[in-house]
């Protein structure tokens, strides 16, 4: 508990330092949370080159939006860094058309579909538990995916979930809670 009350104060002393736009504390908040925000992108892209990437993209803009001094609209380092990356990543998205629907009735243009599904022997050898809750996390509703990232991976709390989607606090508990008993539910099948 200690450790996490150090780093929050460190956050919001960097915070402070950013407002004033201190170069040293942008550095000291990219070495801090780059790490933190690489994992975040790297579920949402799953490929390293596009994490580093985007990552690389979501300090850039953190330092474009600290030099515009339009830091006003956020509570804490962490709502910012953490609402920029998702931003970036839904423009990644967009701007790359990788959330085109594939129609599986389209016989046209058949689809080779393979079973990346790891034998038994593979599950012991590795850490199980991650390996199915990982595959678990893939075929949840991207809201649950990402809220559960956030708090559980990020360890960001629901007040700074609720500050990077723009949703109520209230909501946060409720899609935690939902995308928990869909995420239990995936990884017992």
């Amino acid at each position: 508990m200690t450790k996490f009350l150090v780093k929050q104060s460190s956050d919001r002393l960097l915070f402070l330092r950013l407002k004033i736009k201190d170069q040293a504390a942008f550095i000291q908040a990219y070495e801090a949370h780059q790490a933190d925000i690489y994992r975040f992108i790297y579920f949402k892209v799953n490929s390293e080159a596009e994490a580093q990437d985007l990552t690389s993209t979501v300090f850039l803009k953190v330092w474009s939006v600290v030099q515009a001094g339009k830091l006003k609209g956020y509570n804490t380092l962490k709502s910012l860094l953490y609402t920029v990356a998702r931003n970036t990543v839904i423009d990644f998205y967009r701007d790359s058309g990788k959330l085109n629907k594939v129609s599986l009735d389209n016989q046209d243009e058949p689809l080779d579909i393979a079973d990346d599904k790891p034998s038994a022997h593979e599950l012991v050898q590795q850490d199980s538990d991650l390996q199915i809750i990982y595959r678990a996390l893939g075929e949840l509703k991207p809201e649950y995916r990402e809220v559960i990232i956030m708090h559980f991976v990020n360890e960001l709390s629901i007040t700074e979930i609720a500050q990077v989607t723009g949703k109520k606090p209230g909501n946060i508990r409720v899609i935690i809670h939902r995308g928990l008993e869909a995420l239990r539910k995936l990884a017992n099948e």
